[in-house]
């Protein structure tokens, strides 16, 4: 009998805690568990038959007491680090998500960490980003606080210089306390790889939890991201609380002062005047589809996705330097769509992964590597020659020869090169990659093509 049989046989119920205040990853509002962590656990809870009993926590740090404490055994979304792992053990990771610094938007923005000085930095209480600064970044001040708003305020007051904190939850606290006075600085430490976690005496759990994780196709990923990151939380209590004021203010305008000064730090929306509301929403509105174009990373592989490309392509569209090349290079897996007719999506996935990353060994710091959507890659070479981004490709294409994917074996691709002319947009100098790339695949495939070249210049050898 397997063990994920087993597991599923004996419907063992579990307690479980979540980060009650971590929109729009996982919060409870209402006695719920709500969230992007809350659609994967209903998903693992009915494939692993788990019967799973919520317990509210007041803060992520009350969560971590109680996972330690044994009185929670499982949580569904946190990074792995060596002090959660004496006393949990953890899933394969589920979700990425880089952290950002934010300032004031009157600030400078920062490259990273090295650029802090002797700023003070604000932290949430308990999250695995104060270990990592404590470790590599020894002389930062810093100071912690119990949630992620908090930390916001902080630099809001300027009791604080910059917090560190998720990209996606930070948008939220912006947009939902209309905190428009601070902006996104820079990148932050590395990225956050979630998993679950369970507590040792419970570890039998994790290989049914992996199984059920791997079912959960892209499509799947992808819808649940877009369900919560478009989700935007106002907190209606805060609207009556202002009527409630207003009406005590006609009879006591002291107590509006003392009411207002209480409630300050908590919710700055009620510094607007009721005549601003309409402008208010229309604020919130216009900040909220900013900030979805912030998420630029491809969620399977972990690579810039298009509309990052995109940002790099039109940065670099009006230079032209013939000390300085540029190349743009089309890659295509060959045959890929008879490799998911055949093995299934989720080996196809996989496929992505592995040739993702052989691409990010063979790649330079020059070089801005981006998955373009399905099996398509394009790589942007600054200070690349025709000649060299040629060789880049051979190199690849060697490296496929060489290398094992799961099921399938090799794998061979196509590559599509242009060099950027003068006078040339960005946008046609790509045209002519893909075109490059189409004769590639015309032509036989696992062949590297030169825009405008005669015939393929290197076919597969």
């Amino acid at each position: 009998m397997s063990m994920g049989f087993q597991v599923k046989a004996a419907h063992p119920k579990i307690t479980y805690c979540v980060d009650p205040d971590w929109f729009p990853f996982e919060a409870i509002k209402d006695g719920k568990h709500m969230g992007i962590s809350s659609d994967y656990l209903k998903f693992i809870a009915s494939d692993v038959q788990l019967d799973l009993t919520l317990i509210p926590t007041k803060t992520w740090q009350d969560t971590l007491d109680k996972l330690k404490s044994g009185e929670c055994q499982l949580t569904p979304m946190l990074n792995q680090n060596p002090a959660r792992s004496e006393f949990l053990t953890f899933s394969d990771p589920y979700f990425n998500s880089p952290n950002v610094l934010v300032s004031q938007k009157n600030q400078p923005f920062l490259k990273g960490f090295d650029q802090i000085g002797n700023q003070m930095v604000a932290l949430p209480l308990g999250f695995r980003i104060n270990d990592y600064i404590k470790k590599n970044h020894p002389e930062i001040k810093t100071k912690t606080y119990p949630t992620v708003l908090d930390g916001l305020l902080a630099v809001v007051d300027g009791e604080a210089d910059i917090f560190v904190g998720s990209m996606l939850s930070t948008n939220n606290y912006i947009q939902q306390h209309g905190l428009h006075q601070l902006r996104i600085a820079g990148w932050a430490g590395p990225e956050d790889n979630l998993r679950l976690g369970v507590i040792k005496s419970h570890a039998e759990l994790i290989p049914a939890i992996n199984d059920a994780l791997a079912k959960i196709d892209e499509a799947h990923k992808l819808a649940i991201y877009h369900k919560w990151n478009n989700v935007t939380v106002i907190d209606n209590t805060n609207y009556q609380l202002v009527k409630q004021v207003v009406v005590a203010g006609t009879v006591l305008g002291v107590l509006m002062l003392i009411y207002l000064w209480m409630v300050k730090r908590y919710n700055r929306q009620l510094h607007l005047q009721n005549d601003e509301l309409n402008r208010l929403k229309a604020e919130l509105t216009k900040s909220n589809q900013k900030f979805k174009q912030l998420s630029t990373q491809d969620l399977l592989t972990g690579l810039y996705n298009r509309y990052y490309f995109d940002m790099a392509l039109a940065e670099e569209s009006s230079r032209f330097d013939s000390d300085n090349p540029i190349a743009l290079i089309v890659i295509d897996i060959d045959h890929f769509k008879k490799i998911n007719d055949q093995f299934g999506h989720s080996t196809g996935d996989l496929v992505l992964k592995q040739f993702s990353n052989l691409l990010k060994e063979l790649v330079t710091d020059m070089d801005v590597l981006a998955r373009w959507g399905g099996e398509e890659f394009v790589i942007f070479s600054n200070n690349t020659t025709i000649q060299q981004a040629h060789d880049k490709c051979f190199d690849i294409q060697q490296q496929l020869k060489s290398t094992e994917f799961p099921g399938i074996s090799v794998i061979t691709a196509s590559f599509g090169i242009a060099a950027l002319k003068q006078n040339e947009t960005m946008s046609t100098c790509f045209q002519r990659a893909d075109q490059a790339l189409y004769k590639a695949k015309e032509t036989g495939r696992d062949r590297i093509c030169i825009a405008d070249a005669a015939q393929a210049v290197n076919t597969a050898g």
